[in-house]
């Protein structure tokens, strides 16, 4: 884990302009600002941001609905890959997700993204499935799941 100050907490208004950047830099299918800010207003969504020496440096979605949470987004700024921050952020989704009542949480993730499911197997997450090319021709998606 990093040695810097460090801060995990729910998503302002005023970091949605640095999430729309993390997006171009961490995802082929970014979503824009717009996008973005629709998330706030959605009553199942829920997003924690990652503060590292008071800059955002990376983020974490998820949808919570009827017990079943599904994780959207997972993103940590080139930089500050591999300092274990991803891991930091899906595991205070995940205990965040189970205080809300969820039942059991799940993701997708692209079967060529190692370092993510390293991160998601290193947190509980067990491969359960997959979906053919959910990401393209010849770009499966792995499904996983935390209950």
């Amino acid at each position: 884990m990093g040695t810097k100050a460090q801060l995990i907490r729910e998503l302002a208004a005023d970091d949605l302009g640095t999430l729309a950047v993390l997006e171009q830099e961490c995802f082929a299918d970014a979503w824009n600002l717009s996008m973005l800010e629709s998330e706030t207003g959605n009553q199942f969504a829920t997003y924690l941001v990652l503060q590292v020496e008071d800059k955002v440096v990376g983020y974490a979605g998820v949808w919570l609905v009827a017990g079943e949470a599904e994780i959207h987004r997972v993103a940590v700024a080139e930089k500050f890959r591999g300092l274990g921050y991803g891991k930091l952020l899906t595991e205070s989704l995940v205990k965040q997700c189970f205080a809300q009542g969820a039942t059991q949480v799940s993701l997708e993730v692209r079967e060529d993204n190692v370092p993510a499911l390293k991160t998601y197997l290193s947190v509980g997450f067990q491969k359960v499935g997959v979906r053919k090319n959910y990401y393209g021709q010849g770009k499966n998606a792995i499904i996983m799941r935390n209950a």
